[in-house]
C-alpha cells in the first residue's frame, strides 16, 4: 500500500514546549491513528494525522491569530499534508497478532520548520495488529467439475461451478490450456485474481487457487494399433475376408481356385500433427493365395474412435478396397498374370506404396505387416 492517510477526526490533547530558540515543540505522534480492516490472515492497515486538531492546537506557532481566515488556515493545511510522509513495512496480508513498524519520513519537514516556529516531533513506532476478524476458509475446487467434450486431439474443456452456490458472488476461473486437448494431457485451472480480491473483502479466504487436472474421458481417433479392442479388431477382419471372398466370387473364372486369405498385418494411418480434420485410417492387409501363386489386396476403415466407455466405434459400411476391373481389359488396381485377371498388388511394395507413401505428406503410419 502507497503512502496514505485515512481521513477521520480524532481529538488529542495539546503538546506544545517551547525550545530553547523560542520555536514551539509539537509532537506529531500525538494527533496520529491507525486503523486495521479486512480479516485474518488478510487484513491491512492505515494511518491519519489529524491535521485540523493540530494546527487549531498550535495556530500561533504557524502564524496564524485569533479570527484566521480560511485561506490562511487551508494554506497551512496544505503545507502541512504535503511535509508529513510516512508508511508501514508491511500494510496487506495481515494476520492477529502481527506487528508491523511505522516509520516517518522527515525529509521534507525541514523546510516547513525554517519557515513557522516549529519542531515538529517525531516517532517511529510498532504495531501489533489485532481485532480482525476471522474469514471463512472455503477450497472451491471441492465443489467444481471439469467437463470435457469434443474429440482428441481438439478436445475442449470448460468448468462447471453450478454446484458453488456457497459463496457471495460467482467465482471466475481460467484452464490453461483449454482447447487442443487429447487424453493424458496435463491443464492448470485458476481462479481469477479479481474473484480472490473480491472474496477476500466479504470475508472469505480460498485455501486453494489453483490446480492441475488431467484431461480424460475424451473420446479419440485410433492413434496406437495397441489401443484397438480385440473384438473390434476381429470384426473388422473378418469383414475384410468377406468383402474379398465376394469379390473373387464375383470375377473368377473358377472360385474354386482360391487357397486361402491370410492376414499379414495392419497399417494404421493417423493424421500428422497440426494437420486439419484429425483422422485415423487402419488397413487390413491380406495375402490371397491360389492354387499356383499369390497376391495381395486390402480393406481399410476410417473414423474409427475410441469412445470414453471403453468401447470402440466403426462403421463396416464404409470399407474400402482396391478399386480395378477385370471385365474388360485390365484397368485401376487390376494385373494379369498367366493369361488370367486378378483385382490386387502382384507384390507388397506396390500395395504399400499406393496406401502409404502416397499419403505420406499428410498421415503418419505405424505397421504391423511382416
Amino acid at each position: 500500500m502507497g503512502k496514505r492517510r485515512i481521513l477521520f477526526a480524532a481529538a488529542s490533547a495539546m503538546c506544545l514546549l517551547l525550545t530553547a530558540c523560542g520555536s514551539t515543540e509539537i509532537k506529531v505522534n500525538d494527533y496520529l491513528t491507525t486503523e486495521v480492516g479486512g480479516y485474518d490472515g488478510d487484513g491491512s492497515i492505515g494511518w491519519n494525522v489529524s491535521l485540523d486538531q493540530l494546527v487549531e492546537d498550535n495556530h500561533e506557532a504557524f502564524g496564524l491569530k485569533d479570527g484566521y481566515s480560511m485561506w490562511d488556515y487551508q494554506a497551512v493545511l496544505e503545507k502541512l499534508h504535503d511535509s508529513l510522509s510516512a508508511d508501514f513495512d508491511k500494510s496487506t496480508g495481515l494476520s492477529n497478532g502481527e506487528t508491523v513498524k511505522f516509520k516517518w519520513d522527515t525529509s521534507n519537514i525541514e523546510k516547513l520548520e525554517s519557515e513557522y516556529k516549529i519542531k515538529l516531533v517525531t516517532e517511529d513506532v510498532d504495531i501489533k495488529v489485532s481485532g480482525l476478524q476471522e474469514a471463512i476458509e472455503i477450497n472451491p475446487f471441492d465443489k467444481i467439475k471439469i467437463q470435457y467434450s469434443g474429440t482428441a486431439p481438439d478436445g475442449l474443456a470448460v468448468v462447471d461451478n453450478s454446484a458453488l452456490t456457497d459463496l457471495p458472488e460467482t467465482v471466475q476461473f481460467s484452464i490453461a490450456p483449454k482447447e487442443g486437448l487429447r487424453n493424458g494431457d496435463t491443464i492448470k485451472v485458476t481462479v481469477s485474481d479479481a474473484s480472490v480480491s473480491n472474496l477476500a473483502d466479504k470475508g472469505y479466504r480460498l485455501t486453494e487457487t489453483e490446480k492441475t487436472y488431467t484431461v480424460e474421458g475424451l473420446q479419440s481417433y485410433l492413434m496406437s494399433l495397441n489401443e484397438l479392442p480385440a473384438d473390434a479388431s476381429k470384426k473388422m477382419e473378418s469383414h475384410g475376408q468377406d468383402l474379398l471372398k465376394s469379390e473373387i466370387a464375383s470375377y473368377w473364372d473358377n472360385p474354386s481356385d482360391l487357397d486361402s486369405i491370410t492376414l499379414l498385418g495392419n497399417y494404421l494411418l493417423t493424421t500428422k500433427e497440426g494437420m486439419p480434420n484429425p483422422n485415423s485410417i487402419l488397413v487390413y492387409v491380406y495375402e490371397i493365395k491360389t492354387q499356383d501363386f499369390s497376391y495381395y489386396s486390402y480393406v481399410e476403415y476410417s473414423d474409427i474412435m475410441l469412445l470414453n466407455d471403453g468401447t470402440c466405434s466403426f462403421n463396416l459400411a464404409n470399407a474400402e478396397q482396391p478399386y480395378g476391373s477385370v471385365s474388360f481389359g485390365v484397368w485401376g488396381v487390376a494385373f494379369e498374370h498367366d493369361g488370367l485377371r486378378y483385382i490386387g498388388y502382384a507384390d507388397l511394395d506396390t500395395l504399400f506404396n499406393e496406401v502409404v507413401t502416397q499419403r505420406i505428406g499428410v498421415y503418419d503410419y505405424k505397421s504391423t505387416v511382416s
